[in-house]
């Protein structure tokens, strides 16, 4: 058992230092990952060969074990040092992406806000379309109201023409039933002879209600 401790310490300050070195750095590039992974395979090839040898020495039969808790390590590693190359990949790419939009929004920008003299041509278009913008919406509300009057005053006309048709309508019909010799001066006169025919139509009539009530 103590015989393991050194090379379990020395693996294990090793790791710490592999470790240092990855925290230094905020940003690793293709060739600080690559001296990485030389590190850690020398690392774990020197974990590997001092297990060997202490179990050579010990004559012990045990080797497989260890070579494959090695192998883990140099996985582990591995696996780790490919995330970190994925990682620096994307963040160069994302870089890369970010720096040809500020150059192509720079360039955009440059293209469309006019300078000098133009720039005050510009500003004194947009002054100018406000006031007719202003003017335009002030018409437009004034032809809205219009209007509503307009709709108010045909709808109160279109009721008065249909009176109108109604009344003559009527009239049609009061000369359709009005005898031809009717006029003016005889109408008094006329109209005094139906009171006479019509009383003496209810006197004809009375004697023929009173005797069919007496049945």
């Amino acid at each position: 058992m103590n015989e393991k401790l050194p090379a379990e310490i020395h693996a294990q300050t090793n790791r710490i230092k592999a470790l240092n070195t990855v925290k230094q750095y905020s940003y690793l590039n293709p060739d600080q990952i690559t001296g990485l992974r030389n590190n850690l395979d020398s690392i774990a090839k020197e974990i590997q060969n001092l297990i060997e040898l202490k179990i050579t020495k010990n004559n012990i039969d045990k080797i497989e074990p260890f070579r494959q808790q090695a192998a883990a390590v140099a996985n582990i590693k591995r696996n780790v040092l490919e995330k970190l190359e994925k990682t620096a990949n994307s963040l160069q790419e994302l870089q890369t992406k970010l720096e040809e939009k500020r150059e192509l929004s720079k360039l955009i920008v440059e293209d469309i806000i006019p300078k000098g003299e133009d720039l005050k041509k510009y500003i004194n278009r947009l002054k100018t379309r406000g006031t007719l913008y202003k003017h335009c919406k002030s018409e437009l509300t004034w032809f809205n109201a219009e209007n509503s009057i307009l709709y108010r005053t045909a709808a109160i006309l279109e009721n008065q023409y249909n009176q109108c048709n109604q009344a003559k309508e009527r009239l049609e019909t009061v000369k359709k039933n009005t005898p031809n010799n009717f006029t003016e001066e005889n109408a008094s006169s006329m109209n005094l002879q139906l009171c006479r025919d019509i009383s003496t139509f209810k006197a004809k009539l009375i004697p023929l209600i009173n005797g069919m009530n007496t049945y």
